[in-house]
């Protein structure tokens, strides 16, 4: 009877020490994690800090009469690469599969990466230098179309090419700029035939939105240079305003 009372025992106290081993070992990940909150909310801090304090600058600076220099070569070489990219993209989905073709599908990945590049750039510039003002002589609806247009253009300039990454993953073809293996990017969803497919659907809706889009766009520039003649869209042309 001592024996089993005794053995009962040592029985509850390594059940009593495996439990605080346990609550010892929960309360030492619940405080590791903790830390590590704490420690990204502090580097996201240093990150965000130079944003935060240029977007402020930028609120207070006067407001320029045109874009600045890098703003307009940042807009015409998105604009060249988005033609070539388009044009490219149809041209290639026509064609039977071969080598040749397999080689169109890289160069047009290599021009996705090159625009949501360049359109991450553009958009952190766009935040930290104000850009020209609205003229007053504008109608307020054109005003008002003119801010949802770009909000639009800048949104699909992220959505479209991060469409092609996802439907390149899921149909389990990696993305390599430029052919770098270096430069490979993730994968952002697994290798799965039927979300490729709707990846797919997505990423030409997406495409063909962005075209019409853009169209629109270059009309209204044009109707401004050609029959308002106010000199909006020689704000983004290269030299002095005229």
């Amino acid at each position: 009877m001592t024996a089993r009372v005794m053995a009962s025992m040592v029985n509850s106290g390594s059940v009593c020490r495996l439990a605080a081993k346990r609550a010892s070992c929960h309360e030492s990940d619940r405080r590791g994690k903790i830390r590590a909150l704490r420690l990204a909310e502090y580097t996201a801090q240093i990150a965000l800090k130079p944003l935060v304090e240029a977007l402020l600058q930028t609120m207070s600076a006067p407001v320029p009469a045109r874009y600045s220099g890098i703003a307009i070569l940042l807009h015409w070489l998105i604009a060249l690469l988005l033609i070539c990219g388009f044009a490219l993209g149809l041209y290639m989905v026509s064609l039977k599969f071969s080598p040749q073709k397999l080689t169109y599908y890289a160069y047009h990945k290599w021009i996705g990466v090159s625009v949501f590049t360049l359109a991450v750039v553009r958009i952190v510039w766009r935040i930290t230098h104000a850009p020209p003002a609205q003229r007053a002589s504008l109608p307020v609806w054109q005003q008002a179309a003119s801010g949802a247009v770009h909000a639009l253009l800048y949104l699909l300039l992220i959505a479209a090419p991060l469409s092609g990454w996802l439907y390149s993953s899921a149909a389990g073809v990696p993305t390599v700029p430029f052919g770098i293996e270096a430069l490979q990017l993730p994968d952002l969803v697994g290798k799965d035939r039927a979300l490729a497919f709707n990846l797919k659907f997505v990423h030409i809706s997406l495409t063909y939105s962005f075209a019409a889009l853009v169209l629109l766009h270059v009309a209204a520039a044009l109707k401004h240079a050609l029959i308002d003649r106010d000199g909006i869209m020689s704000r983004m042309l290269p030299g002095k305003t005229s």
